[in-house]
């Protein structure tokens, strides 16, 4: 089964575009929904990452506070390391285990934001890039998640820019215009993935 590494920017579309393709019946696994599960439940992880970087990131009920653990990632670049060299192999394990539990198809999606800054290549068969101009990601991470346009430049900073990125993917995917667009893009990667 060929597996493809979905990736992008923050609020480039991963998330549409992985959406479209299980509405095709096709697989995927988001390393984002196993991040945000971890966060969401792991006592333990919180209390690792504490004790790691010396600073309080927990909310009242010991679980990790989502704003300061993003205020902390795109703020200190060292932080930021510490915290994905702890995050990211349970992440990537989490990642292995759900592939092998997935039936046989043509080809499967793992959506991997940071697959270009983790340099997580061998992971995948071909990547598939979702991008967007950088106007567009501001204005959706704006509306999405009601962020501060300081908040907006620093995730956006701290990623590596498309153009980086292009030569390195296999296919890429423009999403400046409409879903319908967008959409139609993706179709056509179905399709010749399918056969």
């Amino acid at each position: 089964m060929k597996i493809i590494g979905l990736t992008g920017n923050a609020g480039s579309g991963k998330s549409t575009a992985l959406n479209y393709f299980r509405s095709k019946g096709i697989d995927g696994i988001s390393a984002d929904a196993i991040n945000a599960d971890l966060r969401l439940h792991s006592q333990y992880l919180t209390i690792v990452i504490e004790n790691t970087l010396q600073e309080k990131i927990s909310d009242a009920n010991g679980l990790i506070d989502t704003k300061i653990l993003r205020d902390i990632i795109f703020t200190s670049e060292s932080s930021r390391t510490v915290i994905e060299m702890i995050l990211h192999p349970i992440i990537m394990e989490n990642i292995d285990l759900q592939l092998s539990l997935l039936p046989e198809k043509p080809y499967c999606i793992i959506e991997i934001p940071l697959l270009f800054e983790a340099k997580l290549f061998s992971l995948v068969d071909s990547i598939l890039l979702v991008a967007s101009n950088r106007a567009e990601l501001a204005e959706r991470l704006k509306s999405r998640k009601q962020l501060s346009p300081v908040e907006i430049d620093a995730i956006l900073d701290s990623q590596l820019a498309d153009n980086n990125k292009f030569l390195l993917s296999d296919d890429i995917v423009l999403n400046n215009s409409t879903q319908e667009v967008f959409h139609k893009y993706l179709d056509q990667l179905h399709h010749r993935n399918s056969h």
